[in-house]
């Protein structure tokens, strides 16, 4: 294989695997991993093998405030889907309800996040503090589903 070839296949599966993190992002992992054979192929082809690895494809998006509650952030993808929602109390508390196909469910295929519930929990909490700057107390982390949010 000359140069060229070799700068070609590179370019090939960098562009495939851009592709798929997009496509992951506003689609979600499980609609994504069938087409290049399963969960643990789309790991290796797009390089993430850790609950932070995949929650970083959620680390750059924006908040709009609600329209109906103006103490809602919506935090939403390429698609205009909900990714997670963010709620603060009058009294500063906060809860914090994540997409149950986006990045809840996602979670448990990574050692890191899969033995329970709490675990899960304490990982998205510290998330949302460290790459959100969410300083108030999260009280609660939770899942919702697409149509329980608009």
């Amino acid at each position: 294989m000359n140069l060229q070839e070799h700068i070609r296949r590179v370019l090939k599966e960098e562009t495939l695997k851009t592709k798929l993190i997009d496509d992951i992002k506003n689609d979600g992992w499980f609609n994504v991993s069938p087409y290049v054979g399963g969960n643990d192929n789309l790991k290796k082809v797009t390089d993430i093998h850790n609950a932070l690895g995949f929650m970083k494809l959620f680390s750059d998006l924006k908040g709009v405030v609600s329209e109906q509650e103006p103490l809602m952030r919506l935090y939403k993808n390429d698609n205009g889907e909900n990714v997670f929602v963010v709620v603060s109390t009058i009294n500063g508390d906060v809860y914090i309800r994540v997409n149950y196909e986006l990045i809840y469910s996602p979670l448990s295929l990574f050692l890191d996040t899969n033995r329970d519930g709490e675990r899960k929990h304490f990982f998205l909490k510290q998330w949302f503090k460290d790459k959100y700057n969410i300083t108030e107390d999260i009280v609660y982390v939770d899942h919702f589903y697409v149509w329980d949010v608009n």
